[in-house]
């Protein structure tokens, strides 16, 4: 049983790399170690504290403000020491007492700059850090919401984000989950030298929404274009997303006459409410242009976005908008255009969410847009025997036991996958 076991973990991870990675090589040349630390040598390690340059910072370790200079000025060739973050760490080798080796700023993410030491004075390079990959799946139920089934777990907040992004077009994970549904993802996490884990792409995932299945499975076809399909091949992606955020609940939803809160009288509210903390993000529903950003009266700060066919989003009683919002502006889907807030006629934190189609507004929760364009037929073969293998591992990974997680190394069995050849 065991050597069946592994024979079948080899054969899914052998479709899997080929599937959604035509270098599948790429992975370990690409995280490589970095020198270790040498006889008489040592480190100096720190992180950037709020209000303190780097510069300053490495002052204050007992180095030399001539050494400093160079180093910071050699590092600026690749990054900007003015942009360092409070919170990311940096690291100081020295050789004997103060001769340094080389200097290491390690922001988020896969990569670092460092900075060595040569005969020729300093170099910088940009390398990649020390980095474990593994995959990893998990299965659950949902008991109150997604976010504790998944954080239950151990998993973090980003994880949970990439799911509900996933099917964000087939499900709206603020209003349609129920206690009992249940969820399977298979997952990439690359553990980072002295970091949090940081999570890669979800390769496949299942969602059983009261008895109704969603599958989603990534895939890369040869022309280089990589999405998610279903079952049949089709994108999950639509025109819009049905919800603008992923996390709150529904506080008024579409009317033609609600009891306003404010104005203490009876009026249409063409739009839906979702109630959420201050600062929540807030993404464009799909591609489109910013036509207008600013204060509209009783929306407070409001963003509206223009998208093809006649479309147009708004949001509105935002705290402040995205990072480079601005009017004229071509924005994607799930890009941040705001944050949720009080501003304008409100009584609370909350956004305004509308749809118009060719001027006319219609309900948020009921709409629904064509997909994207599905999987060209020429390549649904090799689709089909990639998805067999990963509807093979989540099919053997949904047991019955609530909340456990699971590793690759019991796979074995077989499962069919629709497609017909």
């Amino acid at each position: 049983m065991l050597l069946v076991s592994l024979f079948i973990f080899w054969a899914f991870l052998h479709f899997y790399l080929r599937g959604v990675s035509s270098k599948p090589e790429e992975i370990y040349t690409v995280l490589q170690d970095s020198p270790g630390t040498s006889l008489g040598s040592s480190i100096i390690e720190g992180e950037i504290k709020r209000n303190v340059p780097l510069f300053h910072e490495l002052i204050k370790q007992g180095l030399s403000p001539q050494k400093v200079a160079l180093l910071t000025e050699s590092l600026g060739i690749i990054f900007d020491p003015r942009k360092a973050k409070p919170g990311e760490k940096y690291r100081v080798h020295l050789v004997g007492e103060d001769s340094i080796s080389h200097f290491e700023y390690l922001p988020g993410g896969l990569y670092k700059y460092v900075v060595w030491s040569t005969p020729d004075g300093y170099m910088p390079a940009l390398e990649a850090k020390k980095c474990g990959y593994s995959l990893k799946a998990l299965s659950a139920e949902v008991r109150t919401s997604l976010w504790e089934a998944i954080s239950s777990e151990g998993e973090g907040a980003q994880l949970i984000l990439k799911f509900a992004n996933i099917f964000a077009w087939e499900i709206d994970f603020l209003t349609d989950p129920r206690p009992g549904d249940r969820f399977t993802i298979i997952y990439e996490v690359y553990g980072m030298e002295d970091e949090e884990p940081i999570y890669g792409e979800v390769i496949a995932a299942h969602y059983d929404l009261s008895g109704e299945d969603h599958y989603a499975f990534l895939y890369q076809d040869p022309e280089g274009r990589r999405d998610y399909y279903n079952l049949e091949g089709n994108s999950l992606r639509r025109t819009l997303l049905r919800s603008p955020l992923n996390y709150g609940r529904i506080s008024s939803g579409y009317s033609f006459a609600r009891f306003h809160p404010i104005y203490k009288i009876w009026r249409p509210h063409l739009g839906v409410d979702y109630a959420a903390p201050v600062g929540t993000p807030v993404v464009s529903a799909g591609d489109g242009e910013v036509s207008y950003l600013g204060w509209k009266r009783g929306f407070g700060k409001y963003v509206e976005v223009k998208h093809p066919g006649g479309i147009i989003t708004s949001y509105g009683h935002l705290s402040r908008y995205g990072k480079a919002i601005r009017t004229g502006k071509r924005v994607r889907q799930n890009q941040i255009v705001g944050y949720v807030g009080s501003t304008g006629d409100s009584t609370g934190p909350h956004l305004d969410y509308r749809i118009r189609i060719h001027g006319r507004y219609v309900n948020p929760l009921r709409v629904k847009f064509p997909p994207a364009k599905p999987l060209k037929e020429i390549y649904l073969e090799d689709f089909k025997l990639h998805g067999r293998d990963l509807l093979f591992a989540l099919k053997l990974l949904e047991t019955p036991t609530p909340g456990k997680s699971h590793l690759f190394t019991t796979l074995n069995g077989s499962a069919d996958f629709p497609l017909s050849p």
